[in-house]
């Protein structure tokens, strides 16, 4: 159940001001079978839902209706909004609101390149980072007696 006194609070107050109606009403609406106990699964869906971000459009709209400090929280294909004291405003489902998601970074593709001391390098560029590492292999690091290569310059 809710383990922790935000979760308790924001349960103890849905009961209370009949929002946990609200919570049944959308539930029924996204499935076609509700819970035996709707307040265990509510209490679920508190524990489980986590922050989202939505973009600006769509959070202005409902800064006009419910405010100007809300949040959004997202479980089980339902989104509910609180407000700034952490009081619940509303449920919608959560196909009803365009939700941004975080960018994931792009795994590197092992046939494409390779991996040098200096990172990855595109097989496109393979032969000229060969070329330049073949040339001069001590990149023209200087020695107490000089340079390490003969094909160093020297200025």
């Amino acid at each position: 159940m809710a383990t922790s006194t935000r979760e308790k609070r924001v349960i103890d107050q849905c009961v209370e001001s009949g929002r946990i109606e609200l919570f049944s009403q959308v539930l029924c609406g996204i499935n076609s079978r509700p819970p035996k106990d709707m307040n265990a699964y509510f209490a679920k869906f508190v524990g489980e839902a986590k922050f989202v971000r939505v973009p600006r459009k769509t959070l202005g709209k409902f800064q006009h209706r419910f405010g100007s400090r809300i949040t959004f929280w997202r479980g089980f294909g339902i989104v509910m909004i609180m407000g700034s004291d952490e009081e619940v405003l509303h449920f919608i489902p959560a196909k009803e609101l365009e939700v941004v998601e975080p960018p994931r970074p792009q795994p590197i593709p092992t046939g494409c390149v390779f991996k040098t001391p200096l990172g990855y390098v595109p097989n496109a560029h393979k032969v000229f980072y060969a070329g330049l590492y073949s040339q001069v292999p001590d990149r023209g690091r200087k020695t107490p007696n000089g340079y390490l290569s003969r094909s160093a310059k020297r200025y």
